[in-house]
């Protein structure tokens, strides 16, 4: 079959002219494209605020099922929640992720040590911020990262352990 019959305007049409819907026999909408465009500018006119407020609700009374869908998109796409958590932890997107990346000679700012993407201990740049403003100051690997929240991002701390090193050495 490569024609069908809409639902709403009653016209035949290709099926190229009907979205994809897996559930149906035929596995395309029963309405036409422009038809359900049409349903969909209507629907948005009648309700400005869109369903934002159903969507919370329904969040509030299932936060089992919304973490397992979480979990499960982390799971599938690890790439996509990488950037999606970068984004909304750090307020950095891809590109100025890449750029630090690049600018830094995909290595750890403090140590030096390049980040490894491939092999068995993969080092995966961690994003390096102050704690009280929220400012990104870099990318750091896992040790230097944790060596910094260790001092509380406290530089006259890091100096004495430095000036105790010297002396120790």
């Amino acid at each position: 079959m490569t024609t069908k019959t809409c639902s709403a305007c009653k016209q035949e049409k290709t099926l190229t002219e009907f979205g994809v819907r897996r559930a149906s026999k035929d596995g395309r909408s029963p309405v036409c494209k422009p038809c359900n465009n049409e349903k969909s500018k209507d629907w948005r006119s009648k309700n400005p605020g869109g369903n934002t407020e159903s969507v919370k609700q329904w969040k509030l009374r299932n936060p089992d099922k919304v973490k397992g869908y979480a979990a499960k998109r982390r799971q599938d796409r690890p790439e996509v929640a990488a950037v999606v958590w970068r984004k909304h932890r750090y307020g950095i997107i891809e590109s100025q992720y890449q750029a630090m990346l690049i600018a830094q000679g995909n290595s750890c700012a403090i140590c030096k040590m390049p980040f490894n993407h491939t092999g068995p201990r993969f080092e995966k740049p961690q994003v390096d911020h102050c704690h009280a403003s929220g400012k990104v100051r870099g990318l750091l690997c896992t040790e230097c990262n944790q060596g910094l929240g260790r001092f509380k991002d406290n530089a006259e701390a890091l100096t004495a352990a430095i000036e105790y090193l010297r002396r120790s050495s």
